[in-house]
């Protein structure tokens, strides 16, 4: 029987202890960013939308700006939902037409249901939970 000296263990330990922390973060701060895009893509287009009702010029501005990060927003739900293994090609096409046809309500529906499902199937809140 081969018994293995306590350092070299622990060494496995916060070595798995390390990469989960930044596996956290990695995720957190993907989180944090399409929070702050979506949040930032319906209250430019929004703003932009009453701007030109109202014809003042900077709606010029506001609604491109809204788009692009509603894009922004889009791409980054994306690559976290094709990048998960749990999720059959049915659901991650449906949340690919979802975002084309209507990317403002699909991104809110992936932010509250969606996104969370996603990182539990993937271990990585069911540690937070805890």
């Amino acid at each position: 029987m081969k018994v293995e000296s306590p350092a070299r263990n622990g060494g496995a330990f916060l070595k798995l202890k390390f990469n989960y922390l930044a596996l956290k973060r990695e995720n957190m701060t993907r989180l944090t960013l399409y929070k702050i895009a979506l949040f930032l893509s319906i209250t430019l287009v929004v703003t932009g939308l009453v701007l030109k009702i109202m014809h003042i010029s900077a709606a010029q501005i506001l609604i491109p700006l809204g788009l692009f990060f509603t894009l922004v927003h889009a791409i980054i739900a994306l690559y976290e939902i094709y990048k998960s293994d749990k999720i059959t090609l049915d659901e991650k096409l449906m949340w690919t037409v979802g975002f084309i046809s209507v990317c403002t309500i699909t991104g809110l529906l992936y932010l509250i249901m969606g996104r969370p499902r996603i990182l539990r199937e993937l271990k990585i809140l069911n540690q937070e939970q805890e």
